[in-house]
């Protein structure tokens, strides 16, 4: 393969989140042990001025794809050093190949929304980085008591398209269901699976496939399905809500609406995700939105239903259901035109 063919292959990037302690080396390195870890590229970043973890994943791949941003927490003053990093290795992949995915394990203190801004923003990342999934690893015996008492971990939560349980075994059955219904409630997009001791990850690492409806979501740690809807949550300030879509909307008129949410609500909007169809385009469309970083992508299969769910900071949940109202309304009247 020369070099020109290299370049139309775009790195998968996937964006290993969570709080202190929660067992992201662990996990990452097992990762990295298995056959399907060959052509990953680690970046690692550690809050503090001796990164540790750099040193233990090293070990682990024998040193051979680390990268490292010391010195700095990787979601604030290091976005510039970012960015040089990850151009740094899309040379790298265009000259040498042999690339096939980059991991960015973020410190615990860490909020993955900036990194995924520092790519979305950058028209050169774009187009040598396709974020697969930001995934959290969340502590079983820590992981409610964080999500309450740190802004960090909630969000890391909230943001995370894959939220994978680890240390299971040090609690009780009743505890875990209630974890899992905790997660569920601050993230309903999410897909939620259990990392045991002896458990493959590779399945936590391949992009994330869930299009279920987030009050149908299957927890795929037993095949238990939990279809039960809860009460908001509004720790931090944090909630979700979901709207329920009938009818195909004016495509321009819900740009004109997304453009008037991000310049009003970027930062308090974390995470939408769902499905929607238009009028002009009766295919469904896949919508991911992640602060100001919008993905709309026509689907080549069927979606169950049209909705959006909304996590964010304080949401005007009213003025949005009528935002989408007013779409609806549009596209109505234009159909019997």
């Amino acid at each position: 393969m020369n070099s020109a063919d290299q370049t139309k292959s775009r790195i998968y990037l996937t964006v290993l989140t969570g709080f202190l302690g929660a067992g992201k080396t662990t996990i990452l390195n097992r990762y990295l042990e298995s056959p399907s870890g060959k052509g990953t590229v680690v970046l690692v970043n550690e809050f503090g001025d001796v990164d540790v973890d750099s040193a233990i994943i090293g070990a682990a791949s024998e040193g051979s794809n680390m990268m490292s941003l010391p010195n700095g927490c990787v979601c604030c003053e290091m976005q510039d050093d970012l960015s040089s990093t990850l151009i740094e290795l899309a040379e790298r992949h265009n000259s040498e190949g042999g690339i096939n995915r980059c991991i960015i394990e973020t410190s615990g203190l860490a909020v993955p929304s900036s990194i995924l801004r520092t790519i979305g923003r950058n028209p050169l990342l774009k187009s040598e980085f396709e974020v697969a999934q930001t995934i959290c690893v969340a502590s079983a015996p820590a992981i409610i008591d964080q999500a309450n008492k740190y802004i960090e971990a909630a969000e890391q939560i909230a943001i995370s398209d894959k939220i994978a349980i680890s240390k299971s075994d040090l609690i009780a059955d009743d505890m875990f269901d209630y974890i899992k219904a905790m997660l569920r409630e601050r993230n309903p997009m999410a897909e939620i699976m259990v990392t045991g001791v002896d458990a493959s990850v590779d399945v936590l690492f391949m992009p994330s496939q869930n299009l279920c409806h987030p009050i149908e979501q299957v927890i795929v740690d037993d095949d238990h399905v939990c279809d039960h809807q809860h009460e908001h949550n509004h720790t931090h300030g944090i909630d979700s809500f979901s709207i329920q879509i009938d009818e195909p909307l004016d495509q321009n008129l819900f740009y004109d609406v997304l453009t008037f949410w991000i310049m009003r609500h970027s930062d308090s909007l974390l995470r939408v995700k769902g499905f929607l169809s238009f009028v002009e385009e009766p295919k469904p469309h896949l919508v991911n939105i992640v602060h100001d970083i919008c993905n709309i992508e026509p689907l080549e299969r069927e979606a169950q239903g049209s909705y959006l769910v909304f996590i964010g900071i304080g949401l005007p949940e009213t003025e949005i259901r009528k935002d989408l109202e007013t779409c609806n309304i549009q596209a109505a009247g234009a159909r019997t035109r």
